[in-house]
């Protein structure tokens, strides 16, 4: 039996205990633990002042933190557990990191207000605050991406931080005390963390074709190396290589990006089919990162295509508002044209035999793709959502609805139903997989059942697949093995037969 009394009461791990997360220390060698912040509020993300007299830590105070993403500063004295706040601004701050020479707390935040407590449209920058507190004054604005985790080094004459470009994570850095924002990290890849000190910066980075390794730059003078090897003997035995880039204009002028991998084994003389990948979010990215589900597509002799349309995170603030309000609209229509533009591009693309699939925001857009049109010959779709009413309410997602679709659903019924899948589901004529966590909290797995029950009911070739015990993403060994042969024998079912 479950007792609900809050709006809050589901997210990504499961139901929401209704028990606040407060700050905590504990000796390193063994004895009591201590509680230091009280009250009904969850406070989390640790920095220690670098005196180790006092944590800072993010809060939200407002007494309303369900129906709010407002996040503010907080800092509490080790000894007395007395608190303060640092920052009290309308939108959410987070990641504090106090500088080392105790002066100030760099942190990521976002100026908007009441936007989304998950998968915002708007860009978080990079923030200094005075260690006392005070207003915050933005760092990273002349950059126009979206920044997180920001590190100091040693001497605190910068402050590090990562940010999407375009399909790429980079480290960059900027003065403390305010200034131009300098690239560190070079090469299309994914930065995936970082640490430093005054003297060397060391981070995990990944590309379409080597996962994870550590590499290193000597800050002084600008050299780089890698520092280990993992996966060199699985590279030598596999054949991989890195995705293309291109770039076309939309119907509004717009300029996208896209990629292509090509098919393994790969030649001139043939034409292969080609599968359109859509990310998720809906203010995800793709680019040139490591996906083990893209490379098997392409081990399987599918070309596979995947664009950043509107909304998408890596180009701006103006950008990632392109599918506010309209979900399934410009975005949709960014990714048909830049499908068209790689057939166009590349002749050796066969385009009576595409598929489409994607996860989360991705398996929306796939189920939206296959009821706008039946150019595809099948489709997979992954945690998906349907019907964006029931969603609204059995999900974790109120508040990124509501600021995406302009209010709550009896408030603005009609842009609800009108762009859910379910909504336009008679018009599909495309053979479908759906595929779907029992315990995903995030799009509850209703979201799939809707519209499987919708397809078999008007016969359209759909199966649907339970993962047990799996949330939101597949994580289990033996499920991520059966997800990835599930993709390529359904597509090999309708796109490489006749």
């Amino acid at each position: 039996m479950k007792v609900i009394d809050r709006t809050f009461y589901k997210w990504s791990g499961g139901f929401n205990p209704n028990q606040p997360t407060h700050i905590w220390i504990t000796p390193v060698h063994g004895g009591d633990s201590k509680q230091l912040t009280q009250g009904d509020q969850d406070d989390h993300s640790l920095s220690w002042s670098p005196d180790s007299r006092e944590i800072a830590f993010v809060s939200n105070r407002t007494g309303d933190w369900d129906n709010n993403a407002n996040n503010d500063l907080f800092a509490v004295v080790i000894n007395s557990g007395e608190t303060r706040r640092i920052t009290d601004t309308p939108g959410p701050e987070f990641s504090p990191a106090w500088s080392p020479d105790g002066r100030w707390i760099a942190c990521a935040a976002s100026d908007r207000g009441n936007a989304s407590k998950d998968s915002p449209a708007g860009n978080t920058e990079i923030y200094r605050v005075p260690a006392e507190g005070g207003v915050p004054v933005k760092l990273s604005g002349s950059l126009d991406r979206r920044s997180s985790s920001p590190t100091w080094p040693l001497d605190s004459k910068h402050i590090y931080f990562s940010a999407i470009d375009q399909g790429t994570r980079r480290i960059y850095r900027v003065p403390s005390d305010g200034g131009n924002v300098e690239q560190i990290t070079q090469g299309a890849s994914q930065i995936s963390g970082f640490s430093l000190n005054s003297e060397r910066l060391v981070f995990a980075r990944n590309c379409e074709y080597i996962p994870d390794e550590l590499h290193s730059v000597d800050l002084t003078t600008e050299t780089g190396k890698v520092l280990t090897s993992f996966n060199s003997k699985w590279s030598r035995e596999v054949s991989l290589a890195p995705s293309e880039p291109f770039w076309f204009s939309t119907f509004d002028d717009l300029k996208v990006q896209g990629w292509i991998l090509r098919p393994t084994g790969f030649t001139e003389d043939e034409t292969y089919p080609a599968l359109l990948s859509i990310h998720g979010g809906p203010h995800g990215s793709h680019g040139h990162g490591f996906r083990l589900s893209h490379l098997a597509l392409a081990g399987a002799g599918y070309a596979v295509v995947y664009i950043d349309p509107r909304g998408s995170s890596g180009y701006g603030q103006a950008f990632a508002d392109g599918c506010v309000d309209d979900w399934g609209g410009g975005d949709y229509r960014d990714l048909m044209i830049g499908l068209d533009a790689a057939i166009e591009q590349n002749s050796w693309i066969n385009p009576e035999r595409l598929g489409v699939f994607g996860g989360s925001y991705g398996g929306f857009m796939t189920n939206w793709v296959v009821t706008q049109t039946d150019r595809f010959k099948a489709g997979v779709s992954q945690a998906s959502l349907s019907n964006h009413i029931s969603f609204y309410g059995t999900s974790m997602y109120q508040l990124l609805m509501e600021y995406e679709f302009g209010g709550k659903p009896w408030e603005t019924h009609d842009a609800y139903w009108d762009r859910s899948p379910i909504a336009h589901v008679a018009n599909t004529r495309t053979p479908l997989l759906l595929t779907h966590g029992e315990v995903d909290h995030d799009v509850p797995i209703g979201q799939g059942e809707e519209f499987y029950i919708a397809l078999k009911k008007l016969r359209v070739p759909a199966e649907f697949i339970r993962y047990s015990g799996e949330g939101h993403g597949i994580s289990k060994p033996v499920h991520i093995q059966d997800f990835i042969q599930r993709h390529i024998d359904w597509f090999d079912r309708y796109l490489k037969s006749d």
